[in-house]
């Protein structure tokens, strides 16, 4: 081995031991490890917005409400702190002012349930609220809840006049009821039953009125419809259709259409005017026993060479 290298590994050992002595000597001289104890500052739970709220949202408690510490210093007297016990009273209300993510839900950002104005913050833009007395239980039998889309179908009766055709040639009027329904509006939102704008669940009751979102012109529909006859509510679907509906032939339903024995009971004409007529051949008129007969006539062979032509000649004067 040279003589450098020699010197080189015992000038590391030498620097190496005298660092240890140092590094020693200095945790000796360091006096206890301090713990600083951090201040715990009071908090509450408070009520807030767990997504985004906008104006116009119905509040759920699942989808949209939170518990969150909040310093006791920082708290507004309008916050809703856990226990109070008032976080139920939110539910189903409606957001009139945006909430952040994170924010305190307080009564000045939404309208619940029972306080004044909240249908009109319920309402989309443009649309308007109708309120009508409509037949649910025999439609439904009150299985309708506010936010559901439904049809509405008017049942009326027409008095008709019956031409019937009587013997001698002779036409007589008789005058007729029927019962007639139609789906005059479809698609339609339910925002209350009765004065209840909440869901109504397990405890479902039978309404007497309803009130549905609407354009301008359905709230004269449905203006005009409630002094004609009774109105009737059909549930849709939330889930769209997968296939079109089947074209209808006629776009109301009749008595007729219905019961068969009633069928025998109209004079033709009067089901023409209903439903456009039938498909049916036409019928090959006839002479009758009663008919003019035709005249007599006599027979003519003319035969010119070989050509033969026989002519039919009225007779005249023969009775």
């Amino acid at each position: 081995m040279r003589l450098i290298t020699i010197i080189l590994i015992i000038a590391a050992l030498g620097i190496s031991g005298v660092a240890g002595f140092l590094l020693l000597r200095y945790t000796k001289t360091q006096g206890p490890v301090k713990v600083v104890e951090h201040e715990v500052i009071p908090a509450e739970r408070v009520l807030v917005a767990k997504v985004p709220l906008k104006v116009g949202l119905v509040l759920r408690q699942d989808q949209h409400f939170e518990w969150r510490q909040w310093p006791k210093d920082g708290l507004d007297p309008s916050y809703i702190v856990e226990s109070s016990g008032k976080a139920s009273q939110f539910v189903g209300a409606a957001v009139i002012r945006e909430v952040v993510l994170g924010e305190p839900i307080t009564s000045r950002k939404v309208i619940r349930p029972g306080e004044r104005s909240m249908l009109s913050v319920l309402l989309t833009p443009g649309m308007r609220a109708a309120t009508v007395p409509v037949n649910v239980q025999a439609g439904v039998a009150g299985f309708v809840s506010p936010g559901d889309r439904v049809d509405l179908i008017l049942i009326t009766g027409v008095d008709t006049i019956v031409p019937e055709a009587k013997p001698k040639g002779e036409i007589e009027e008789r005058r007729r009821s029927r019962q007639f329904g139609e789906v005059i509006l479809t698609d339609l939102r339910v925002l209350a039953i009765d004065q209840s704008l909440q869901n109504l669940g397990a405890g479902t009751k039978v309404g007497k009125t309803v009130t549905f979102e609407v354009t301008p012109k359905q709230a004269e529909i449905l203006a005009v419809s409630r002094t004609i006859g009774e109105l009737y509510l059909v549930l849709r679907s939330r889930i769209p259709p997968s296939t079109k509906p089947p074209d209808r032939e006629f776009p109301f339903t009749s008595e007729l259409e219905i019961l068969q024995s009633l069928r025998t009971d109209i004079n033709e004409s009067y089901v023409t005017s209903l439903f456009g007529g039938f498909n049916k051949e036409e019928e090959v008129v006839t002479p009758s026993e009663t008919s003019v007969p035709a005249p007599p006539v006599r027979e003519v062979t003319i035969t010119r060479g070989v050509a033969t032509e026989t002519l039919k000649i009225p007779v005249e004067g023969a009775q």
